[in-house]
């Protein structure tokens, strides 16, 4: 951090977990903002910094000479060229800032693949290779890291040589946030800007042919990359564009929160799915994940994920798939567990490459995940599905009340227990898919009725759907209570 190549420390303070050196060609200051984030200003020259002052509570950070210690990072400012950063004994990255003929620089290592900034160039979520020009911009690594410009206005990314370049700079500013997971630099990111308060900007996209639609898909995972978690993206289908290209377009953007085109699709999964949202948009606004997640934010382990910019996740329960080509099917590639397609409640396995009915009028398919809990709005009663391979729970938002109801789901051998902590008064209609007929459903208070058809379902009483293989329990819930309910086989 401290210098240009040949730089050395003239003088150094450490105040309120801020460490402001002087320097015998300008100054640096670095200045801990989280236990996971710290923020580095270098300057060259007599000048004040215009440093902005970024709220947040106070940091346990330990220092000893150019150590520095938090509950997750150690950090060594080296005298002469660089910051490196670990994770116990574990190094995370090495920060080399430096200014030469050109301007001043900041060299990342390592830098293995790179996602953020808008996307890139090339088609795949993956920058690394890429140069870009960009201002103020956020990305985050394969590494564990991630990283903020924000000065100057305007920089050049070489994501080949790990370079951030600023030319003609007199000062250079940046956030380091460790995760290690991309959701854990994502929740940073927020913790720090408060970007999720943020109502996003509104783009503009041409979409002429299914090249567009291909280009739209990657362009929502690339702004979820971004942390841009409420973007808005409105859509125009040119004239000359096939007819099925302006199907699916509306399809799509029936679906997706925030996405707007010309026509208006069949937005009634999308309206079913509202306390879906608005969990998941109070998630955002809380721990800034994105509602669009592309595969590689929730399998970020799993090798391959950013070259998957055809799919991305609503939430943590749901695959989306959309249509991009010619014809009615779609094939998938499947990750990792089991998925349910919710048009047609057929089963499939994960890491295997399936195809789908996606007929013009069917929809965009959409899976739900094996062990989620996903509720759905209908008049007069929440439909609450639970793919029962395994267990799951899900928190849902009553904005009224700033709180949470709770539901959980589990199989066990030959009996399995489904329990809501309803926070309202309420019916509900448990819909438990790919489950066999149960010899008994019963709570403390009594058993349940078995009844014939599912329109005659009523509170305390049950129904197989023997056609596409569901069982249906409907249960009145005060607000306050808790009712569990066991299924025997």
């Amino acid at each position: 951090m401290a210098a240009s190549a040949h730089a050395g420390v003239v003088s150094q303070d450490w105040s309120d977990g801020t460490l402001s050196l002087k320097l015998d060609d300008g100054s640096a200051r670095m200045e801990w903002i989280g236990p996971r984030a710290f923020r580095v200003q270098r300057s060259w020259g007599t000048g004040e910094s215009s440093t902005t002052r970024i709220a947040h509570p106070a940091v346990d950070v330990t220092r000893n000479g150019l150590r520095m210690v938090s509950r997750y990072l150690t950090v060594d400012i080296d005298r002469d060229t660089s910051v490196v950063v670990r994770t116990g004994a574990t190094p995370i990255a090495t920060i080399g800032i430096s200014r030469g003929a050109r301007g001043a620089e900041v060299r990342f290592a390592p830098m293995d693949r790179v996602y953020g900034l808008r996307g890139g160039g090339r088609g795949g979520l993956n920058l690394h290779g890429e140069k870009l020009a960009r201002g103020r911009g956020f990305f985050f690594t394969s590494d564990g890291y991630g990283v903020f410009m924000l000065a100057p206005a305007l920089c050049a990314f070489d994501f080949d040589k790990g370079v951030v370049e600023a030319q003609g700079a007199e000062e250079i500013e940046f956030i380091f946030y460790y995760g290690p997971t991309p959701k854990e630099i994502l929740e940073q990111h927020t913790l720090v800007t408060g970007r999720a308060e943020d109502p996003g900007a509104i783009e503009n996209r041409v979409v002429d042919g299914w090249e567009g639609v291909e280009d739209l898909v990657r362009a929502l995972n690339e702004e979820s990359l971004s942390a841009t978690l409420n973007s808005k993206i409105n859509v125009t289908v040119a004239d000359r564009a096939p007819r099925d290209v302006r199907r699916r377009v509306a399809d799509l953007a029936a679906l997706v929160p925030g996405l707007r085109d010309e026509d208006s699709g069949d937005r009634s999964l999308q309206v079913s799915l509202r306390p879906y949202w608005d969990t998941y948009r109070r998630e955002a606004l809380d721990r800034g994940y994105p509602l669009l997640r592309p595969l590689l934010v929730e399998y970020p382990k799993d090798a391959g994920m950013d070259a998957r910019a055809d799919l991305f996740m609503l939430g943590d329960e749901l695959l989306v798939a959309p249509v991009m080509a010619d014809g009615d099917t779609r094939r998938v590639d499947l990750p990792r567990g089991s998925w349910t397609d919710l048009r047609s409640n057929v089963e499939y396995q994960g890491r295997h490459v399936v195809d789908v009915k996606a007929e013009s009028d069917g929809g965009v398919p959409v899976f739900a995940r094996n062990g989620a809990i996903v509720p759905m709005a209908v008049p007069d009663v929440m439909e609450l599905h639970y793919f029962s391979s395994a267990a799951g729970e899900f928190f849902l938002w009553e904005p009224e009340l700033n709180d949470n109801s709770q539901f959980h789901a589990a199989p066990a051998g030959d009996e399995m227990r489904v329990e809501i902590e309803s926070k309202v008064a309420r019916t509900y209609e448990w819909v438990l898919h790919h489950v066999d007929a149960p010899v008994q459903v019963a709570e403390e208070t009594g058993v349940y009725v078995q009844e014939e058809t599912r329109g005659k379902l009523r509170s305390g009483s049950w129904w197989r759907d023997e056609e596409r293989g569901d069982v249906h329990i409907m249960i009145r819930a005060e607000a306050g209570s808790d009712v569990v309910v066991n299924l025997k086989f």
